[in-house]
């Protein structure tokens, strides 16, 4: 059965009833005590919001407060630095003021920010034409010396396609019958043979620990170590240390994991990032990223600080070089003074520790490039010991040095919006107090 209400049919239950007709609600009387609840979790919920706003608020601030200091600093630095200076191109250009110009512009810090010239950076090097790009990117270049062939050929021993034949490989002694382990000759060849060995017992297991979504402290201790740490353990001048502000170059630089420094010296030659994010449009990354390559021109420019005047020459031959580990890959750059007081930054190669055998050619590349890497560490200690030798000679000879320093721009310190857990600490005693 059906009614008319309002020009609308309504059906008719058993009960008499349409369902149209919205049925009385029972409402709950509240007492006094649950009454007051409501009241105080709407108050509670209130606050915390507005109190969001307010955190919002300070840190937007604080924000625009580090972006007004970050720029003034840079161009007070920028008016400081001599027209003599500077990097002149072909063109006439000066490579400090083509960065200047852009980097004015960015509230956000960039490497510009600290008169680092990012050569892996496209927007950076779009700035300059093709001749410019060819004198910036080949000037006073550094390159990784070669690998000797007997080295060579003993690594491509390894070269197997499945675990079987690498572990009768592995099994083989590096030496030959009868001759006796010398560490001055035989270390490549032991280290090499240490890392080949790491892998295949990883993948001889039924379950492959490195394809687990690891911690970084776990890929650092079982991968790393023995990719980067023991690859370098052999040079004599050096000594590798693990820290998370370790670094005499820069205690603004908070995350270095691996410094690789002059024995009884404050000389830093290569310093090591471990990111917790792989992902170049990250904000993490990125912030860990500028950091490292800050703390490399740090170093750097401590190195030439440190060292009497020599000649223009020696300093551009100078270099630092940095590594950025993520998971089971690895960036290798290089930061160096090739012409005014700009320092460049190249990205020199890449590191892979494969999950799989599959990937061992990426394994015996990357065992390639860390024996580069020491040659050229090797290479830049005999340069700075042929400049304190020469300064030593003047001095016994009573010669006059002849000399210049180079001259240096500071980098800016990172800006941080947040404290650290020392800060947080502190903060919480002085409350307390």
């Amino acid at each position: 059965a059906g009614t008319v209400n309002g020009g609308t049919v309504e059906t008719i239950n058993e009960q008499g009833n349409s369902p149209l007709r919205r049925t009385p609600r029972n409402i709950k009387k509240l007492n006094y005590n649950e009454k007051l609840n409501r009241v105080n979790n709407t108050s509670k919920r209130i606050y915390e919001e507005i109190s969001d706003e307010d955190s919002n608020d300070k840190k937007a601030k604080e924000r625009k407060k580090l972006e007004k200091k970050l720029i003034d600093n840079f161009i007070s630095r920028f008016k400081a630095i001599n027209a003599d200076d500077k990097w002149k191109l072909p063109s006439g250009r000066y490579v400090e003021d083509v960065l200047y110009d852009w980097a004015v512009t960015h509230r956000s810090e960039t490497l510009a920010h600290s008169f680092i010239l990012d050569t892996d950076c496209q927007e950076v090097m779009d700035l300059f034409n093709p001749e410019e790009k060819e004198t910036i990117l080949n000037t006073n270049k550094k390159s990784f010396p070669g690998v000797q062939d007997d080295i060579k050929k003993y690594v491509m021993k390894y070269h197997k396609k499945n675990v079987s034949e690498l572990r009768q490989i592995v099994m083989e002694p590096y030496l030959k019958d009868g001759e006796v382990y010398n560490p001055k000759l035989h270390y490549d060849l032991e280290w090499i043979h240490l890392v080949f060995n790491k892998f295949v017992i990883e993948w001889e297991q039924g379950v492959n620990a490195l394809a687990e979504d690891n911690l970084e402290a776990w890929i650092v201790s079982h991968v790393w170590t023995f990719i980067v740490d023991m690859a370098l353990k052999d040079i004599e001048e050096t000594k590798i240390g693990k820290s998370d502000g370790g670094s005499s170059a820069s205690k603004m630089r908070q995350k270095n994991r691996h410094i690789t420094k002059l024995r009884n010296s404050s000389r830093e030659i290569l310093a090591g990032e471990v990111a917790r994010t792989g992902d170049i449009h990250n904000k993490k990354y990125l912030g860990d990223r500028i950091k490292l390559l800050k703390l490399m021109k740090d170093m750097l420019d401590i190195i030439i600080e440190s060292l009497p005047p020599t000649t223009i020459e020696n300093y551009r031959s100078l270099c630092t070089f940095g590594i950025q580990l993520f998971k089971n890959n690895g960036t290798i750059y290089v930061m160096d003074h090739p012409g005014g007081v700009i320092a460049r930054l190249t990205k020199k190669a890449q590191l892979e520790a494969p999950i799989y055998i599959e990937g061992i050619c990426e394994l015996i590349l990357s065992i390639i490039t860390m024996l580069e890497l020491k040659n050229a560490i090797r290479g830049i200690l005999q340069i700075i010991e042929k400049i304190e030798n020469d300064e030593l000679e003047a001095q016994v000879f009573q010669r006059n040095n002849t000399g210049v320093q180079l001259p240096l721009v500071a980098t800016t310190p990172t800006p941080r919006t947040s404290l650290t857990k020392k800060e947080k600490v502190i903060r919480v005693i002085r409350k307390a107090n």
